[in-house]
């Protein structure tokens, strides 16, 4: 260990970790992004990754395992879509988790609530209607769910649904169309998710 290594093991980590465990909370990433990308050109790799896998991650993989749809304040991609860049090797352990939280949020939903805003995000953009150009923090979107995995879990969760929803609640009275106008609308709601699908 070199004596600038030293320093920043001994002086700068502790300061840190400090930081990182009693005031950094996980559902705000970009303070503790920030701090990576400020100094992960000065930063030995072993001192990054103690930060990372024993400070950030745990913290992450905690909000994720915390994360209700209904009492959060923030949105399940804002918790892990910023560490996807970085987590390396870790990346499988965090997205399982994020998964799990994802197909029960798709299990739970009933046709004609809102879909919730996190679902659009965490399904494979669709290239063919028109090139994509993803942000950044969009661009790891294809390692969290591909193209087939997406469908599987709509054709399995979503679609069924609107089925039964159309089957028991649709009815077409040209004298008086509106009160079927809500079992439209759960149609309407679905629609980015289900554009890629084959048929749909």
């Amino acid at each position: 260990m070199t004596l600038f290594e030293s320093l920043l093991w001994n002086v700068w980590l502790s300061k840190v970790r400090s930081a990182i465990n009693n005031e950094w909370p996980s559902e705000e990433p970009q303070p503790a992004v920030k701090l990576y990308e400020a100094w992960s050109t000065f930063l030995p790799p072993f001192i990054w990754d103690n930060i990372l896998n024993q400070l950030i991650l745990p913290k992450v993989k905690g909000a994720v395992v915390d994360w209700n749809s209904k009492c959060s304040k923030v949105p399940l991609r804002y918790i892990v879509f910023p560490w996807l860049p970085f987590v390396g090797l870790q990346l499988e352990d965090l997205i399982n988790d994020a998964r799990r939280k994802i197909k029960s949020l798709i299990r739970t939903w009933v046709p004609g609530e809102d879909m919730p805003d996190d679902l659009a995000a965490w399904h494979e953009v669709d290239p063919f209607p028109a090139p994509v150009t993803l942000s950044p923090s969009l661009q790891h979107l294809f390692q969290v769910y591909n193209k087939g995995e997406w469908n599987t879990i709509i054709l399995k969760y979503i679609i069924p649904k609107l089925n039964i929803n159309l089957r028991t609640n649709f009815c077409i009275d040209l004298r008086n169309q509106v009160p079927y106008l809500p079992t439209n609308s759960s149609l309407d709601t679905t629609r980015p998710l289900i554009h890629s699908v084959p048929s749909f």
